[in-house]
């Protein structure tokens, strides 16, 4: 892949004003195209775990625990399981 190249970054965030912060600019100078996803409202289902570049899940207030009262939770960990199977690159920053 060429440097030129753009790769993705599928950052899935449980509040809708988290972001990357400076992170973001360091993705953006390594060619990533960054692609927010709402845990709760976007279908974490209909994600391809393999044919995202990197995937980057951000914190929240409630935790991995809580399943019974966020079922998104059970698709994004089964995203989660099925990227760290394939070794692939993911990010996890402090959830609950």
């Amino acid at each position: 892949m060429g440097l030129k190249d753009t790769k993705n970054a599928v950052v899935i965030r449980h509040l809708a004003f988290e972001d990357l912060g400076t992170l973001a600019d360091a993705l953006t100078q390594q060619n990533y195209a960054v692609n927010y996803l709402e845990a709760g409202v976007n279908n974490l289902a209909e994600i391809d775990s393999e044919k995202t570049d990197l995937l980057i899940i951000l914190g929240g207030p409630i935790g991995v625990y809580d399943e019974p009262d966020y079922p998104f939770l059970s698709d994004e960990l089964s995203l989660l399981q099925n990227r760290l199977k394939a070794d692939l690159p993911t990010l996890g920053i402090c959830l609950g």
